[in-house]
């Protein structure tokens, strides 16, 4: 009798700590996500959070050859570009994808797709200018 009740009570506690990890997991992510609206709905109140720092050095890569590890080639011009950027602001690209390439050469394409793929890659109210 006294094994049947220390059994149910192991299973219990089995139950309940599987519970609690799993709750850990969903606050550390809850977490982020709270973080990251903050970030992008209050950006004077959270201009000291990581990651609205991250999105303010990253918009300040904008055409920068600093740190720049790729070209992209548009309208006869050259664009210094970021790999990571690219990948985390487009399915089509991904750091895979990219890792051997130095130069996207989007020349090929019409003028009004080139910014918009070009754009779609930058920060919201930053577009690029391609004139032909």
């Amino acid at each position: 009798m006294a094994e049947e009740e220390v059994s149910k009570l192991e299973k219990h506690l089995m139950l309940l700590r599987q519970e609690y990890v799993k709750l850990q997991k969903k606050l550390a992510e809850t977490e982020k996500r709270c973080t990251l609206l903050a970030a992008q709905a209050n950006k004077e109140n959270s201009s000291e959070s990581f990651i609205s720092r991250l999105l303010t050095i990253v918009a300040d890569l904008y055409e920068q050859e600093q740190y720049s590890d790729l070209k992209i080639k548009v309208g006869g011009r050259h664009i210094s570009a970021h790999k990571f950027v690219l990948a985390a602001r487009s399915d089509s690209w991904s750091l895979a994808n990219l890792s051997s390439t130095e130069e996207l050469d989007l020349s090929g394409e019409p003028l009004t797709h080139q910014g918009h793929k070009i754009d779609s890659t930058r920060t919201p109210g930053r577009k690029l200018c391609v004139s032909s």
